[in-house]
């Protein structure tokens, strides 16, 4: 060893300190994949009194056969409700299918730029329609929008308070004869 070059002894030097950065790199790495908190699927609280409509229909809760039997058993709820000429239940339905996008999807906020816009037309549409009409996100993410219904006459202070918010031509009327 005494006949080792400084030369040699600086290589050594530089791959044992390169061993010992990489050993300690795959340890904390380790330790973060090992220790880490399990994140629940997207689904994990999926729970609604309409649930109980279609209890043993399907998969279990949060399955995709689950939530597909779900989503027609809604569709058939909202379609008869629309025949029938309920409006009450038709906006119910909407307002809970509305609540489960905003919670469940994840897409009200845009992720790129932690836009709040759609949040914040959501939660004034709640307050100005709650007991009045209905509200729900559409299209959500990048494009999306609040589609609201609401008795005719209700329609300019709706649209006041919006515009007020979020600025002209921001909120705009569409009738479905």
């Amino acid at each position: 060893m005494s006949d080792m070059t400084s030369t040699e002894k600086k290589r050594r030097l530089i791959l044992f300190s390169l061993l010992g950065v990489a050993l300690a790199v795959s340890i904390l790495l380790a330790s973060f994949f090992l220790f880490s908190p399990e994140k629940p699927s997207a689904t994990a609280n999926l729970t609604s009194a309409r649930t109980d409509a279609i209890s043993g229909k399907a998969g279990g809760e949060g399955s995709e056969e689950y939530n597909q039997k779900l989503k027609e058993h809604d569709t058939r709820l909202a379609n008869d409700a629309l025949k029938s000429g309920d409006g009450e239940t038709y906006m119910r339905l909407m307002n809970e299918s509305g609540r489960s996008s905003e919670q469940l999807l994840n897409n009200i906020v845009t992720s790129a730029t932690g836009d709040t816009k759609l949040a914040q037309g959501l939660e004034r549409s709640r307050r100005l329609l709650e007991g009045k009409g209905a509200w729900r996100v559409h299209g959500g993410g990048f494009a999306g929008c609040v589609q609201a219904l609401m008795p005719t006459d209700f329609f300019p202070e709706y649209k006041r308070s919006m515009e007020q918010e979020f600025g002209a031509g921001s909120c705009i009327e569409i009738n479905i004869m």
